[in-house]
């Protein structure tokens, strides 16, 4: 994204509220959410470098008529669909040729969604603050979520979620259970490696390259939960569930048994003395990662041969 771009985008989005998140959708437009519940998709005229709004979902998300809540994540799925999720526990469905927004069977969640992303097509997961991760299937006239999973006596908040690029059955979560982790992300390339970042400032690199291959189980229940062997001590926020029950024998680190899940290595990319303050957001391409804290800064770390 141009400099430009970036600093008229800040501009417009924090004008009257803060921007909670935000996604390109296509190759000219981005949809942001706001603190006010409002979800605006916008159009990059590249002639002007300007962007003009399509249209905004005003207060999408609210606790009562006058009081607004955060839209705290969007999820999309090719060009054209749009799944907004709030504070207030409820989802929406927006259509990019549509001004009027679809909420979700009168979905509303008993606690704060964190994060939501798109599984498949007609399927979505979202996290909350319960430490529950629900899976909800479109194709269904419910507005129950198909499978509910909880982390057995721990009802710690999940704040992310991000799926496995070449196995959509297998994905991880990052929560409040130790240090707090604000985003989990697989390497798009090497899915054996696991990227966090964390309140604490600790950016953290979690490689199950040399974890043997195991069978695994199916079904719908945790089967495997990061020790946090690092730096940081007892962290156990990179939680990793298997769904589906297909049946089918595939290998993984992060489906390995409890003795095996002890070979994971975790080490940190960024050293306490460098950063103290919370490290709010990251993104790998290759063999660069970069991280925004909350002293308004941006770090590039370059990330070492993955195997």
């Amino acid at each position: 994204m141009p400099d430009s771009l970036l600093f008229i985008f800040i501009q417009m989005s924090s004008a009257c509220h803060n921007t909670v998140t935000y996604k390109f959708i296509g190759q000219e437009n981005i949809i942001v959410s706001s603190s006010s519940g409002t979800v605006t998709l916008y159009k990059h005229h590249k002639n002007s470098q300007t962007l003009g709004i399509i249209h905004q979902w005003d207060k999408l998300h609210r606790h009562a008529i006058d009081q607004p809540s955060p839209c705290t994540c969007i999820a999309t799925r090719g060009d054209e669909v749009i799944v907004s999720a709030g504070e207030d526990g409820r989802i929406n469905v927006l259509h990019i040729g549509q001004k009027s927004p679809n909420p979700y069977k009168d979905t509303r969640d008993s606690s704060t969604i964190n994060s939501i992303i798109f599984l498949k097509q007609t399927e979505f997961i979202t996290v909350n603050s319960t430490g529950q991760l629900k899976i909800y299937d479109m194709r269904l006239n419910s507005s129950q979520p198909s499978q509910t999973l909880s982390l057995t006596g721990d009802l710690s908040p999940l704040q992310c979620i991000d799926k496995h690029p070449g196995q959509p059955h297998i994905i991880t979560t990052g929560g409040q259970d130790g240090t707090l982790v604000w985003e989990v992300k697989f390497h798009k390339q090497n899915p054996d490696h696991i990227f966090t970042c964390s309140e604490d400032g600790s950016v953290w690199h979690w490689d199950g390259s040399n974890v043997n291959s195991v069978a695994m189980a199916t079904g719908s229940a945790p089967l495997l939960a990061g020790t946090g062997a690092g730096s940081g001590g007892g962290l156990s926020t990179a939680s990793h569930f298997q769904f589906g029950g297909s049946g089918v024998r595939e290998s993984s680190p992060w489906l390995a048994t409890d003795i095996a899940k002890n070979k994971i290595e975790i080490n940190a990319l960024v050293s306490e003395d460098f950063c103290n303050l919370p490290v709010n957001s990251l993104d790998i391409e290759g063999h660069s990662l970069l991280c925004g804290t909350d002293g308004e800064t941006i770090l590039q770390i370059s990330l070492p041969m993955l195997r």
